[in-house]
């Protein structure tokens, strides 16, 4: 399967001012500057000519192009962030977060953690995309038990740049950069929940994060996550989930690969 990654929009530069050609002193500068330029010709002084441009440097295929992220308090309140907007709290575990940019294609992770030097509370928490909102995540935080309770977090979306994938729970790829396939596993014991992700290069020695979280629907599943390499597949990473109640299912996530 190929990654179908969207083209990234350019980043626009301030326009440059060019220098004052009328005004006071304008038209003395300007004949200044060519009386220079004769008399440095006169005296046989070279101008240098550029020689050709050098080849272009590589950048880490691993390093995503943008993240932008969130911590949020327990009650909805955007405590500080990179390109977030908003927070707000839209039901019992349930918060919305707005960020300044179109989320079309990035990953999201999340954790449970407070905003000030405090004790976290132990918990769980997903994040997925709101259909209706291409710039919202909604995260669900759960206790220990997956039961919804308000609890602080940290969000933070990845977007095309880098290594990444949005994966369905029936193991369809769903949008992400440097993907080459993915497919569902049987876990020890032949139970569902383990899927194969197969990128474009060797991600043996990388990092791997990644969170429960649907693509289109909105709403996060509850349960947990975890990852390894793929034994003796260089270029792949082996990825576990379950349900709230620690049972192997297959359930949608975001995994994001850090080089």
């Amino acid at each position: 399967m190929q990654p179908q990654t969207p083209p990234g929009e350019p980043s626009s530069l301030p326009p440059i001012k060019p220098p004052p050609t009328g005004g006071k002193g304008g038209a003395g500068l300007i004949l200044g500057a060519v009386a220079l330029a004769l008399a440095l010709v006169a005296v046989g002084v070279a101008f240098v000519v550029p020689g050709p441009t050098g080849p272009t440097g590589s950048s880490s295929a691993g390093a995503p192009s943008v993240t932008y992220w969130a911590v949020v308090d327990a009650s909805g309140t955007l405590d500080r962030g990179s390109g977030a907007s908003t927070a707000s709290h839209v039901g019992t575990g349930s918060y919305l977060v707005t960020f300044l940019d179109i989320l079309y294609g990035c990953t999201y992770s999340a954790v449970i953690g407070t905003a000030t030097a405090t004790n976290p509370p132990n918990g769980t928490v997903s994040v997925s995309a709101v259909p209706s909102d291409v710039y919202e995540v909604k995260v669900l935080t759960t206790n220990a038990s997956k039961g919804a309770i308000d609890d602080p977090f940290y969000v933070a979306a990845s977007c095309p740049g880098g290594l990444s994938a949005v994966v369905a729970a029936n193991g369809t790829f769903v949008s992400g950069a440097g993907v080459t396939s993915v497919a569902t596993e049987l876990c020890a014991g032949d139970h569902p929940g383990c899927y194969q992700v197969i990128f474009n290069q060797d991600v043996s020695a990388c990092a791997y994060i990644a969170g429960l979280g649907e693509s289109f629907t909105g709403t996060p599943p509850a349960g947990s996550i975890a990852v390894a390499p793929r034994a003796s597949v260089p270029d792949g990473v082996w990825v576990q989930a379950w349900n709230a109640a620690g049972v192997d299912t297959n359930e949608s996530f975001h995994l994001s690969v850090y080089c």
